[in-house]
């Protein structure tokens, strides 16, 4: 399904993942950079108030070209993101641990 493309950190065959794809592929829509988004910001929302302890985190793939490696363009999202620097290796235990989302 190309809308599961833009979704990582997802396993394969979630039912999010799943859920997602069927709704805007019933539409006609894929993925894209304001759905995802969109996402991020509602599952912001739980989070910010205490109702969820997954934080959401979106990551343009469309730039992953843009950097020599993974981890230079996780470095740099993570800071844009966050405005402040977190090593990979913390961006890959907290996905591990299922403490954040990435779209």
């Amino acid at each position: 399904m190309k809308a599961q493309r833009g979704l990582i950190g997802l396993s394969p065959g979630s039912k999010f993942e799943h859920y997602v794809a069927q709704l805007y592929e019933s539409l006609g829509f894929r993925v894209k950079t304001t759905l995802l988004e969109r996402l991020k910001y509602e599952f912001a929302k739980p989070y910010l108030t205490g109702n969820s302890s997954i934080i959401p985190i979106y990551l343009p793939l469309k730039r992953l070209a843009d950097y020599d490696s993974l981890d230079t363009f996780l470095k740099q999202t993570l800071l844009a993101e966050f405005e402040r620097e977190i090593p990979p290796s913390v961006f890959w235990r907290a996905l591990a641990e299922k403490v954040i989302c990435s779209y």
